[in-house]
Formats: C-alpha cells, structure tokens, sequence
C-alpha cells in the first residue's frame, strides 16, 4: 500500500505536468497581425495579375458588414407589449440602420440612385469645414498643426508613399512615424 500510493502520486503528477505541457504548447498568440494587415503586402497583392478578383472579393465582403448590424440591433429600444408590435419596431429599426448606412432597404437605393445620393450622411469637402470663431482651442490646435505641417518636407513626408506606388522617391524619408519600415504611415498622412 505505501508502494501503491507513491506509484499513484507519482501518476498523477506525471499526468498533470503532461496536460500541463500540452496546455501551454497548444496556447496561440492572436496578437499577431495577419499578412493582409500590411499595407506594404495588400499593394502587392493588388499588383498581381489575380488583383481584380481580389477587389471584387473585399469589396462585397465590406458591403454590410454583420457585426455593425448585429451591434445597432442590440441597441434596440425594449421591445413592446404585443409580439407583432414588438416584430414591426425591430423591423423599422433594422431599416433604420440600412437607411443610414445607405445600402439595402433605403428607398434611394431601391429606386436606382446613385450610392452617393442615396446615403443619408452626404461628403463634404474640408474646405467648407469651419471652426466656430468663439471656440479658441480647437481653432489653436489647428493652427499649430497647420504651422507644423508646412514646416515639412513633403518629398520627405511621403517618401514612403511614392516608393509603395513604384514613383521617383527623393531624398530620405522621415524616421518615426513615417519611417520606411513602418506599415503605420504616420499621425499626419496615414493610410
């Protein structure tokens, strides 16, 4: 019996440590960017002959993207008392959804309007941007910006850029940010 409860102790730290051991060799890292994260790789891949199809591919992978769906549903109101009612608001809000997001189920887009008249959010042009003239940090912050900005070198700026497009890239790059080995591009010119 002593002999036994030792074999059995020794059993079940042999068989413990061995899970153990499988447990952290079977960990996966999930931090690690995927090659399609690269800006540098997704240009490449958008140069090869099979680039078209690829396009074509994320394009209606990013048509109406279900976690964006999912996630303004659960932001539903509570629902009603009667089921049909309750059916009907959960309907409206989902076209709701689709109607800003311009895509499926906005009457523009039923009809045959172009994408851009058909969203309900409309571009508009930085230049018609204005701050408000009594707002004096927002109207510094861009100011100083600006100041910094034109302080640049802008072959320099997007050195980086010009080389990924297979362009004439004078001079050096910046370092940081906008160095030539960073897939980030830069607080100011990112992609």
């Amino acid at each position: 019996p002593p002999a036994m409860a030792t074999a059995t102790a020794v059993a079940l730290v042999l068989l413990l440590s061995s899970v153990a051991v499988v447990t952290v060799v079977a960990k996966e890292c999930t931090n690690v960017p995927t090659q399609l994260s690269s800006h540098t790789v997704r240009a490449r891949l958008q140069s090869t002959p099979g680039a078209e199809e690829w396009r074509w591919r994320e394009l209606f992978h990013d048509h109406l993207n279900p976690t964006d769906e999912s996630a303004w549903m659960d932001l539903l109101p509570l629902a009603g008392s009667t089921t049909a009612a309750a059916a009907a608001e959960e309907f409206d809000w989902a076209m709701l959804y689709r109607t800003l997001k311009g895509g499926v189920g906005s009457s523009a887009a039923q009809a045959g309007a172009t994408p851009s008249s058909s969203s309900f959010l409309v571009e508009a042009s930085l230049h018609d941007v204005r701050l408000d003239p009594g707002d004096e940090v927002y109207g510094r912050a861009q100011q100083t910006n600006l100041e910094y900005l034109l302080l640049l070198d802008v072959d320099r700026l997007v050195w980086s850029f010009r080389r990924q497009a297979g362009l004439p890239a004078p001079g050096a790059p910046y370092g940081g940010w906008e160095g030539a080995v960073v897939e980030l591009r830069g607080h100011f010119v990112g992609t």
